[in-house]
């Protein structure tokens, strides 16, 4: 609905844009309320208002539409059912598999904080996206994301110059101090693909700035891992942006790579030399030649492996991984999405599900023209993670990812009407 609503000063697509704002900055918005909220002593009431002020503008939206011009919303409808059939997998399993409970309900790692929570749960980032209609819209609501994101990014980041240290959980669940982040430091490189791709589209310097500025803020305080993110981007951006110049264009595009390499290459020693005195996690590895070290990941991949060769039919249901990872690791997840999903849903489901989701993205990059370029290699470049890390039913990236590819790019209207918001 485009028109506004009345009695409201705000579009349904501004409502829409609200929400995933909120959502890709939800800590933000936590962050805030909380600290005002605690002045007061209302601190405990943050997550309320927090979901209220996330949710509100939708449900004016819904509720504000007069009867007789009520369209039924297919992107609200696609996330309900999906969400019913993801909840309904999740009840299923706890049914038969009683034990998985402590992996559900445990604090920041389980199925209610990570998936399910409205103001924090992954799943949600799905209905973010369909609610976005296309590509033009998704682009211009990543645009006025990403620098709220870098700001929250910018605070996290000051607060662990402060402090020393990041409060990250370890291997044994334990609350610690440590050196890196992993998860801001993903956050930090999705942050840079989407104002680096913005840049190459628009050229405003300042795009370029935050885009630099939240790369470098990953590497001083993520993990190594968030570069994949941003190798993946460049490959998938630069081959399909090359086949849309023309001939002397590609010429002097390669030509222009090649230089960068043979500079890097023939300076290696001289870089690791300059860069050898930064305090970050993952120049260090890179300087002492560790960047590639499992850091404990093949143990992890032992017990997944261990898991699968006795693997049922349909799988050890949603979370299955934890049941054999968790007892040793404190996360639970196979850090690979090839193994959580083989031990998840068995092996002719879970192969097939992955060969389908393998084939969408392939057709996706394939398919994609103009804007739809950049926005599908900031999405599989920050899905990357899952071969390493993480879990894809907790990973924010995931559901934006499948949301893009099963239903937009697929559907994406011709007529875009962005309403500047």
């Amino acid at each position: 609905m485009d028109s506004r609503l009345k009695g409201f000063k705000f579009s349904a697509e501004q409502a829409y844009t609200w929400f995933f704002i909120c959502v890709m900055s939800s800590g933000l918005v936590r962050t805030l309320l909380y600290s005002v909220l605690s002045k007061v002593n209302l601190g405990r009431s943050y997550l309320f208002l927090t979901i209220f002020i996330m949710y509100f503008p939708i449900i004016i939206v819904f509720f504000a539409q007069p009867a007789k011009e009520k369209i039924v919303n297919k992107e609200l409808i696609i996330f309900i059912v999906s969400f019913i059939v993801i909840a309904l997998y999740f009840a299923i399993t706890l049914f038969i598999h009683p034990g998985y409970e402590e992996h559900y309900t445990k604090k920041y790692f389980g199925a209610y904080d990570a998936v399910f929570r409205p103001d924090n749960g992954a799943i949600f980032l799905l209905l973010a996206v369909l609610l976005c209609k296309n590509t033009e819209r998704l682009r211009h609501n990543l645009k006025l994301a990403a620098p709220i994101l870098f700001v929250y990014l910018g605070y996290q980041y000051w607060q662990y110059k402060t402090m020393g240290y990041w409060m990250v959980y370890d291997w044994q669940g334990d609350y610690v101090e440590q050196s890196y982040n992993l998860g801001f430091g993903y956050s930090a490189m999705f942050c840079s693909t989407v104002m680096l791709s913005l840049f190459m589209e628009e050229h405003k310097w300042w795009e370029l700035i935050v885009a630099v500025a939240s790369f470098i803020l990953a590497i001083l305080g993520g993990s190594r891992g968030c570069v994949l993110t941003f190798m993946i981007f460049v490959f998938i951006y630069v081959c399909k942006k090359i086949e849309e110049v023309r001939f002397y264009k590609k010429i002097i595009i390669i030509a222009v790579m090649a230089v960068a390499f043979v500079l890097i290459y023939t300076n290696y020693n001289t870089i690791l030399t300059k860069i050898s005195g930064v305090n970050s996690r993952a120049i260090s590895m890179f300087v002492e030649g560790t960047f590639t070290a499992d850091n404990g990941r093949n143990e992890i991949y032992k017990l997944a492996i261990d898991a699968i060769k006795h693997v049922p039919f349909l799988g050890y249901g949603a979370y299955g991984d934890r049941q054999f990872i968790a007892p040793y690791f404190y996360w639970g997840y196979s850090h690979n999405i090839v193994l959580e999903f083989i031990i998840d849903f068995g092996w002719i489901f879970g192969v097939l599900f992955l060969g389908i989701l393998f084939y969408l993205c392939v057709k996706a990059v394939i398919k994609a023209k103009g804007n739809q370029v950049a926005v599908i290699a900031i999405l599989i470049g920050a899905n990357a993670k899952l071969f390493i890390s993480d879990s894809f039913w907790a990973y924010p990236y995931f559901w934006m990812l499948i949301g893009y590819i099963t239903y937009i790019m697929y559907v994406d209207k011709k007529e875009s009407n962005v309403q500047r918001s």
